[in-house]
């Protein structure tokens, strides 16, 4: 036999009648859950426990809708992307940068530059950067104190991007 067409698959879909959810049925499910989690991982204290009114039971548990969310538009930047602070992807890879850490020195908390040059970078996650006497690959991420290019001291914040 012809395996179905996409099409022929989402009609299939479109026409099966949906079986309202019962109140009860989803309390069932969740006390089953519950068992599963503790016997498979007694270590985890997790809380699957709902509690039902008798009288609604029976009930159809109503689906859940946002109404009047708009659908999102364009590429937006997601606030979990890296921040290039002003490079193109293309330009970073092999662009030294300078990343400050905090560390203490003489009994107080100073910032102190390493250099480096990036590997390779990820939009979501970093900068990969490998710094100058050090083997590994350290990832610079939006939390990390940093600057495109070479530096020696800090420059004021004001004019860090």
């Amino acid at each position: 036999s012809a395996p179905a067409t996409a099409k022929g698959k989402r009609e299939a879909k479109m026409a099966a009648a949906a079986i309202p959810l019962r109140q009860g049925d989803v309390e069932e499910d969740f006390e089953a859950m519950a068992t599963a989690v503790h016997n498979l991982a007694p270590h985890l204290e997790i809380d699957l426990e709902i509690e039902v009114a008798p009288s609604k039971r029976g009930r159809p548990v109503e689906p859940v809708r946002s109404r009047g969310m708009p659908e999102p538009s364009g590429p937006k930047r997601k606030r979990a992307d890296f921040d290039f602070k002003g490079k193109s992807r293309a330009e970073v890879s092999g662009a030294r940068i300078t990343v400050w850490y905090e560390e203490e020195l003489n009994g107080r908390k100073v910032d102190v530059p390493y250099q480096g040059v990036v590997n390779s970078c990820d939009p979501r996650e970093g900068l990969y950067v490998k710094f100058e006497g050090s083997p590994e690959e350290m990832l610079i991420t939006n939390e990390d104190d940093w600057r495109w290019g070479a530096h020696s001291r800090k420059p004021p914040e004001s004019s860090r991007k």
